[in-house]
């Protein structure tokens, strides 16, 4: 609607020009600077500029001095409005590739984030899986080779005792053979628990040393403290009244 209004209104300043002896300037200026500077999709460009160029064609005799020949206003304007309307039509269709191309970035800059982020989950989860023992979620025994030389180092700063405790299930391999590996599964997870339960709060690092091994390490307990963690561990899995004929 504005767009038509100022063409309108320029077209009748430029009749009003034209009446007294003036030019088509007016006209023309309005007819190209919409075209550049105004985007319009190209079938309301073509009704506003047609209908208002119609108008002005049809009001353009009534206008003229008498004597004068519109031949020339009639192809000048015409051919202003057909070169205005191309520029129209190749502004606009340039600028809607350029938001397409906007767009497809956009979409590709989105789905690179999404890779991105799906990436980074499975590269956490792979060192989770790198870090950890499959069954029952402890350390494994590459985890525990990197992290007990820290261990040994923070103790040594803190000038502190280091206790180590080695576990090994007795007889496991009858156990598996006679019972199936899954019932030593579950006895393995029932293990850990009650590792875990033992050890409560404590700030230790338990880990899977081998197929029925386990190991934990502890800074900063005394030597009596430790001696009472074993038993209780120890104690705590004879709790557990796992059942073993063999």
């Amino acid at each position: 609607c504005c767009v038509a209004f100022v063409l309108a209104w320029n077209m009748i300043i430029t009749l009003l020009d034209l009446s007294v002896g003036g030019h088509l300037l007016s006209y023309f200026i309005a007819l190209v600077a919409i075209s550049v500077i105004i985007y319009l999709k190209p079938k309301v460009l073509l009704i506003i500029y047609l209908s208002v160029h119609a108008v002005y064609l049809a009001l353009l005799p009534f206008f003229l001095p008498s004597g004068h020949v519109a031949q020339a206003e009639y192809i000048n304007t015409s051919i202003a409005v057909i070169i205005s309307i191309f520029i129209g039509l190749v502004i606009y269709r340039s600028k809607v590739l350029v938001f397409i191309q906007q767009k497809t970035i956009e979409q590709k800059n989105d789905q690179l984030n999404l890779l991105n982020e799906q990436l980074t989950e499975t590269n956490e989860t792979l060192e989770y899986l790198s870090q950890t023992d499959g069954l029952t979620g402890i350390y494994n025994r590459r985890m525990f080779d990197e992290i007990s030389h820290d261990y040994w180092e923070s103790c040594i700063e803190k000038n502190a005792p280091l206790t180590v405790i080695m576990m090994d299930i007795d007889h496991f391999k009858e156990y598996n053979d006679n019972f199936g590996h899954q019932a030593g599964d579950d006895c393995l997870i029932k293990l850990v628990n009650s590792l875990k339960k033992s050890i409560g709060s404590k700030e230790t690092m338990l880990a899977r040393y081998g197929g029925e091994e386990f190991i934990l390490m502890m800074c900063g307990i005394t030597k009596k403290a430790s001696y009472d963690l074993a038993e209780k561990i120890r104690k705590n899995v004879e709790k557990l009244d796992i059942k073993r004929k063999y």
